[in-house]
């Protein structure tokens, strides 16, 4: 078990099964030791959404928080089946949160909390820090309340 998967079992998660997309694009692009990883939503399966609307009007901004933390699983379970292990993973290097929002909320960046939060939870405070933009758009895929997408350096 990786170093990774202890801290997430020590969490009480686990990372959920990588999902395919239909669509014409790559999950994962790995080059020259980074991984760009492309916009997870807060899959339960192939094609069910944890959670679905704006936050603020019929997500609640804890639930989305929730929603961010699953979608970095998501991005963590690709990684792993790309690279056979996290171990290759040494830091995240930047995430981009967007946030379907209601006119009203103004809390996206507690929102997008919950992908850093996680990512600082498994990488630790030094390596797990990273620089984020949080983006409120009025609709994602799927009526997703959010979307993570991420950059990786690897080992």
């Amino acid at each position: 078990m990786t170093a990774i998967q202890e801290r997430l079992q020590a969490l009480g998660l686990a990372l959920p099964k990588p999902t395919p997309t239909g669509f014409a694009y790559a999950p994962l692009s790995v080059h020259q030791g980074v991984a760009y990883l492309a916009g997870q939503i807060p899959k339960t399966a192939s094609n069910r959404i944890r959670a679905t609307g704006r936050v603020g009007a019929e997500v609640s901004v804890e639930a989305a928080r929730e929603d961010a933390a699953l979608c970095i699983r998501h991005g963590l379970a690709w990684l792993e089946q790309r690279l056979g292990d996290l171990d290759a993973v040494d830091r995240p290097l930047r995430l981009t949160v967007y946030v379907a929002a209601a006119p009203d909320c103004d809390r996206i960046s507690d929102v997008a909390d919950g992908a850093s939060r996680l990512l600082l939870d498994l990488f630790g405070d030094e390596k797990g820090a990273h620089p984020r933009s949080v983006i409120g758009v009025h609709r994602l895929p799927r009526a997703a309340p959010v979307m993570v997408d991420g950059v990786f350096a690897l080992f």
